[in-house]
């Protein structure tokens, strides 16, 4: 039981992107014993968004919890989706900084066809993606995706991951 609002404003320059301000009110109820006493918990999210879109995607995020007092923050900056005859690709690089789990963050990246990848980033560290497609023909495509997540807690942690993709229609 609670409840959950968002607010936000949107300002978009054609020339330089968007910027966008996102505030997050979240009630929750607890039960905090058997017989049944509830607690109400308040928390505000505040999402700090800077958008620009021209030659590479850059996204700021910023995330501040209250009344706890945590705060997080990821930096992307992708390519635009390149195409060259019958290539198309995208790369990108993100960096996070986060105090736990409870303020991670989460971006949307590049995903084979059919995929929607929404990844979470939280502690402190950086993450390496990128996405080839081979157009064979009209109907027919292979795809490669490859990301890389190097986090640095007490010591570091690598988690590579791949797809391969044949998509063939008949």
């Amino acid at each position: 039981m609670g409840q959950d609002s968002l607010s936000g404003i949107r300002y978009r320059k054609t020339r330089l992107g968007v910027i966008e301000l996102k505030v997050r009110r979240k009630t929750i109820v607890e039960l905090i014993n058997d017989s049944g006493i509830y607690i109400l918990q308040k928390g505000m999210k505040y999402y700090y968004t800077f958008i620009a879109k021209n030659i590479l995607v850059l996204k700021w995020k910023y995330i501040h919890l209250s009344p706890d007092n945590e705060t997080g923050q990821i930096l992307q900056i992708q390519s635009l989706k390149y195409h060259h005859k019958q290539w198309s690709g995208v790369i990108g690089a993100v960096y996070f900084d986060t105090e736990n789990w409870d303020s991670r963050l989460y971006l949307i990246e590049p995903g084979l066809k059919g995929e929607f990848r929404i990844q979470p980033y939280y502690e402190q560290g950086s993450a390496f993606y990128s996405m080839v497609n081979l157009k064979l023909n009209d109907s027919n495509s292979l795809s490669f995706r490859y990301s890389l997540e190097i986090n640095i807690n007490d010591n570091i942690k690598w988690k590579p991951e791949m797809g391969l993709q044949l998509d063939i229609v008949f």
